[in-house]
């Protein structure tokens, strides 16, 4: 409804005015709009239909939810619950995609199965290397003998001189490791 106006007259009781019961009835009318909206939305059950503009608010209070005007219909303009509360049950995706790189920001992907794909970088579980080393002794003593991981390898090692007349020095300790079945080798110290 549009703001409906006292006519005042010309001047005081010149009879030209509105009567006293026309200006209350138009006081009335406006006041019952004022009082029918929240700063500048209309508040009710029902949508207002007649003197509504586009733009115009409505609070609809049976379902909480507000509204606006735009063009001929009224279009909800409420905030979403994320996830919307009319969601009960999540459907899992069991083959997702990604459109991007995932990044996990310091936390692990857990579960169990198998991971299908190319890997890059480092496996904690692997048959063989990739990239087989070769391990080579260098200096007095020399040899070498190629690793791929897969399995225990044998270092042959030759003493420079072959008669030992050079001196074999360790940096640290030896460490042989643990054996899970009896150990022979042979040590041939030479000749003193």
């Amino acid at each position: 409804m549009a703001l409906q106006t006292v006519n005042l007259g010309t001047y005081a009781n010149d009879g030209t005015g509105d009567d006293l019961r026309t200006a209350f009835e138009k006081v009335n009318s406006n006041l019952s709009e004022l009082f029918g909206s929240l700063y500048g939305a209309n508040v009710g059950s029902t949508p207002p239909t007649s003197g509504v503009e586009e733009g115009e608010l409505w609070w609809n209070t049976v379902d909480g939810r507000l509204y606006i005007r735009y063009g001929s219909v009224w279009v909800e303009a409420s905030p979403r619950e994320i996830p919307p509360a009319s969601i009960n049950n999540l459907v899992e995706d069991t083959s997702p995609e990604l459109g991007g790189n995932l990044n996990l920001n310091g936390f692990n992907i857990q579960g169990t199965g198998s991971i299908i794909g190319e890997l890059t970088g480092n496996a904690s579980t692997a048959s063989a290397w990739v990239t087989p080393r070769t391990l080579t002794l260098a200096g007095d003593v020399t040899g070498s003998a190629t690793v791929d991981g897969s399995q225990n390898i044998t270092l042959n090692a030759t003493v420079v001189g072959g008669t030992g007349g050079g001196t074999i020095e360790l940096g640290g300790d030896l460490d042989f490791g643990t054996f899970t079945e009896p150990l022979e080798f042979a040590l041939d110290a030479g000749t003193f």
